[in-house]
């Protein structure tokens, strides 16, 4: 009965994650965090096909089933150990992008070596029995060197935890911790499970916790391609559109500043360091607008090509006319560092919604774009601008 059980509540979850799987794959959007989450959904798979294969080879037979079991048995245990290693590099990059230094090939290997490593002495074991054997009831008994495979998985997902936590406790933006904290909830299953599992291995909840995250995490994945620009990261004009309408028609009218920005003679860069170089320029100004306005909780977009928008809730004139001389002060920090190709410009006009005529979306957008080719004019002809202190 026990068997039937485990083998039912394994194969939902294979149909439920062969089904994200599958979706993740046909989406055209195959970034560096959606390719790795493909392999940590292969990874899983592999395990609960493995471990199904040794619940459900148990009684004694011929040599091939004892050799099939045996495959089994090692395939399940690497397959665990590479999961918590693929794991860790999901959630180290899912929210910082692929230029973050653990991203490069060599640091990528390194991180890996605990993994390989344990996988090479899972297939000693065959002959050594250092981490595990079977008997010839096919009976699965511990080694002595069981304690590694132990070590090396809960490090790599101890060393995830650890760095979600401490993201955590610096992150403003509530998108992103939303993300941080469904990735927290995949390790929460993932202990809570095997602690029911150590105490009660009649209970078969470890397979079934592990879905419901990766479902979760997939969910989020979902959510954030709607409402998040896939190049910068930061709300992209479908969500520009719904949070400034739901401060114009709330119950509570509130007033607010709207900043138009773009980027300068950005066709320019594009001409001449080609079109991904004019990418890494809307990400670099993405970064640069992140960083000053996380304080101030205020919500930033990407509008369209080299365009963004922020809006600033219950401001003074004095606190507006402050934020774009910090924008300003950012980029002019960023000219300063050595090694770049191009300096990065933008040019910031904004708009105050009670000022605004009939106080429309229309109306303040137009207002702030005036701005904007306002101050564009006007740095053209004398680009330094006093700062406010």
């Amino acid at each position: 009965m026990e068997i039937i059980l485990v083998t039912e509540i394994n194969i939902l979850s294979l149909i439920i994650l062969v089904w994200i799987l599958y979706k993740n794959k046909t989406n055209i959007d195959q970034q560096m965090n959606n390719v790795l989450f493909s392999y940590v959904l292969y990874l899983v798979i592999g395990t609960i096909v493995t471990n199904s294969m040794e619940v459900l080879i148990h009684v004694p037979g011929s040599s091939i089933l004892y050799a099939v079991k045996l495959g089994a048995v090692v395939l399940d245990r690497i397959c665990a150990c590479f999961l918590s290693y693929t794991w860790m590099l999901f959630t180290l990059c899912a929210e910082e992008g692929p230029r973050k230094w653990w991203l490069s090939k060599k640091r990528f290997m390194l991180l890996g070596i605990p993994a390989a490593a344990v996988s090479v002495i899972e297939l000693l074991s065959i002959y050594t029995h250092w981490i595990y054997y079977l008997d010839s009831s096919l009976v699965f008994h511990n080694g002595p060197l069981h304690i590694l495979q132990t070590i090396v998985i809960y490090s790599y997902y101890t060393m995830s935890s650890l760095y979600m936590q401490i993201t955590l406790l610096f992150c403003k933006d509530k998108i992103r911790r939303k993300s941080l904290m469904l990735y927290q909830l995949f390790i929460i299953f993932l202990f809570t499970s095997g602690i029911i599992y150590y105490f009660s291995s009649a209970i078969p909840c470890t397979f079934p916790a592990i879905t419901l995250a990766l479902m979760m995490t997939y969910h989020n994945f979902q959510v954030q391609q709607i409402s998040t620009d896939a190049l910068t990261k930061l709300n992209n004009r479908r969500a520009f559109d719904i949070y400034i309408s739901t401060l114009l028609n709330g119950q509570e009218l509130k007033q607010f500043f709207l900043f138009m920005l773009d980027v300068d003679k950005f066709k320019r860069i594009n001409d001449s360091f080609g079109h991904l170089e004019g990418d890494n320029a809307l990400a670099t100004t993405a970064e640069l607008l992140r960083s000053v306005c996380a304080e101030k909780k205020a919500f930033i977009a990407r509008y369209g090509g080299d365009e963004f928008v922020i809006i600033l809730k219950n401001a003074s004139i004095y606190e507006a006319e402050r934020l774009r001389c910090e924008i300003y002060d950012a980029f002019d920090k960023y000219n300063t560092k050595p090694g770049i190709l191009y300096p990065l410009h933008i040019s910031i006009g904004f708009a105050d919604s009670d000022m605004t005529p009939q106080r429309t979306i229309s109306n303040i957008v137009k207002a702030a774009d005036s701005q904007l080719y306002t101050e564009k004019h006007r740095r053209q002809k004398k680009p330094q601008i006093r700062r406010l202190r």
